[in-house]
């Protein structure tokens, strides 16, 4: 005698179930993602002082003077690898491994 009732209350329970599920089933709204900017932004200041020793590129490496107090410098020869890492107080000179001229000063 107790098993219909056992069966009877089993078979309500898988029943709601589904009921249960489909609330939870639903997506979620999405977010609208924003835009991605059209162009980046330039800094309006020398930070590294390049704009200084442009009149060195094309010459020897060897006339380029000390790096001024507090500015970073790596130089590395054309080909050579480097981080890409963007840091706009570093000087960055480029130079050719044949001739030891300086290719590029820039602050990356």
């Amino acid at each position: 005698m107790m098993k219909p009732f056992v069966f009877a209350a089993l078979g309500v329970a898988l029943l709601a179930l589904p009921a249960c599920n489909r609330q939870s089933a639903q997506a979620p709204t999405p977010r609208p993602v924003p835009a991605p900017p059209t162009e980046l932004a330039q800094p309006s200041e020398d930070l590294c002082q390049a704009a200084a020793l442009q009149s060195y590129v094309g010459g020897p490496l060897s006339a380029l003077p000390a790096a001024p107090e507090g500015v970073a410098r790596r130089v590395v020869g054309e080909g050579d690898p480097m981080t890409m890492d963007f840091r706009l107080d570093r000087q960055t000179v480029i130079f050719n491994k044949t001739t030891n001229a300086i290719r590029s000063i820039d602050c990356v």
